[in-house]
């Protein structure tokens, strides 16, 4: 009756060649399109993440990092410091900088130079900032060679730069070392353009 579940048996053996290799086609796009779906939803949540990846292949235009589960991430040309060296198989950490999904074809690019980079390092640096202590106001940056960075703190016993300093620099001296010798400069921010 209307509304009632009819099943039918399928032989198999009785299936022509075309009929299973069109089957087995359909079946491997549809689990390739579930599969770049997954990488894009994963990938689309950690934009603005630092993520370790390996060194996979070195091209003109962009190297190519293999992350822990194997994907593929793409770190453009514009996107490297300009003092980056990479060799195959070493472990470069960059930030997520964007997800592209042309034809649910996904494509993570990755960055070194953005200020978001930046950002996260000194928020894995220091614990005032990931606290919510103090917070980075502005970033600007000339990959490799100088950055500035505006933090602010909210308590007055606290000195912003000095936390992000660290004593005798500790702190943001792995920075450095991690930007090519990029030279950071802390400042305390100001909502008085001019003063600041």
């Amino acid at each position: 009756e209307m509304g009632e579940d009819v099943s039918e048996e399928v032989n198999f053996s009785k299936f022509g060649r075309r009929a299973i290799l069109t089957l087995r086609q359909t079946l491997a796009s549809k689990i390739l399109e579930l599969e770049h779906d997954s990488l894009y939803n994963k990938y689309k949540d950690k934009v603005g993440q630092v993520i370790s990846a390996e060194v996979y292949q070195m091209w003109k235009r962009e190297v190519l990092l293999i992350d822990d589960e194997g994907n593929e991430l793409h770190l453009p040309k514009s996107e490297q410091i300009p003092a980056d060296v990479y060799h195959k198989g070493e472990t470069v950490r960059a930030v997520v900088a964007r997800v592209d999904n042309e034809n649910n074809n996904p494509r993570i690019i990755m960055s070194r130079t953005s200020p978001m980079f930046l950002e996260r390092l000194l928020e894995a640096e220091v614990p005032e900032i990931a606290d919510g202590l103090i917070s980075i106001r502005r970033v600007a940056r000339m990959p490799g060679e100088r950055a500035k960075v505006a933090v602010e703190s909210y308590d007055d016993r606290i000195d912003a730069v000095g936390a992000c300093v660290g004593v005798k620099g500790s702190r943001v001296h792995g920075i450095v070392r991690e930007l090519c010798n990029e030279n950071i400069d802390v400042i305390n921010y100001s909502s008085n353009t001019q003063l600041f």
